[in-house]
C-alpha cells in the first residue's frame, strides 16, 4: 500500500513538473501553460508582464529606445538559455525519479534524491523567471511601466470591489 502511494504521489509529480516544464508560445506573457513558470499573483503580482520578450514583443506600445531593445534582448537571450537548462535538469530528473520508482524493489532514498532534485530545477526555473523580470522592469522608464500595468488583463490587475462583493 505504502509503495502504491508513493508511485501514485511520483507519477502526479512527474506530470505537474512536465505540464509546468512545457509550454506554448503566445502574445501574452509567460504563464501557466505558456513559456516560462507563472509567476504572477501574491507579491509577485504583475512581475510575468516584465518578461524581456514580451517586452520586444510589445516595443512599439511602449516606444522603446534601440538602446532598450538591445538590453531586452540581451537579457531575453540570457533568459532562454537559463530556462532550457533548467527545463533539461527538471526533465532529467523527473526521468530518473520514474525510473527509480518502476524498479520491481524501489529505493525510496534514491527516489528522494530525483524528488528534490527535481525540486530544486523547477525553483530555479522560477527563480530565473523572476530576477529576469526584475531586471527587464528596471530598463523601462515609468511612463513605460504605466502601460505596461495597462497592457494587463483586468484579471491579472485585480479587479476593484471584487472583495466587497464577496463579503456582502
Amino acid at each position: 500500500m505504502k509503495r502504491a502511494l508513493i508511485l501514485v504521489l511520483a507519477l502526479a509529480t512527474v506530470a505537474a513538473a512536465s505540464a509546468a516544464a512545457q509550454g506554448r508560445e503566445r502574445d501574452g506573457p509567460p504563464g501557466r501553460g505558456m513559456r516560462g513558470p507563472a509567476i504572477a499573483g501574491g507579491a509577485l503580482g504583475g512581475m510575468r508582464f516584465y518578461d524581456p520578450g514580451f517586452l520586444l514583443r510589445r516595443q512599439s506600445d511602449l516606444g522603446l529606445t534601440e538602446a532598450q531593445i538591445e538590453q531586452l534582448t540581451r537579457l531575453n537571450t540570457e533568459a532562454v538559455t537559463t530556462r532550457e537548462q533548467a527545463r533539461i535538469a527538471v526533465v532529467s530528473q523527473r526521468a530518473q525519479l520514474a525510473e527509480a520508482l518502476a524498479a520491481s524493489d524501489p529505493d525510496i532514498q534514491v527516489a528522494r534524491a530525483h524528488f528534490d532534485s527535481a525540486q530544486v530545477a523547477m525553483s530555479n526555473l522560477q527563480w530565473a523567471a523572476i530576477s529576469t523580470a526584475s531586471q527587464a522592469r528596471t530598463v523601462l522608464t515609468e511612463e513605460q511601466r504605466v502601460t505596461v500595468r495597462d497592457l494587463r488583463p483586468e484579471r491579472a490587475r485585480g479587479r476593484p470591489g471584487r472583495l466587497q462583493r464577496r463579503r456582502r
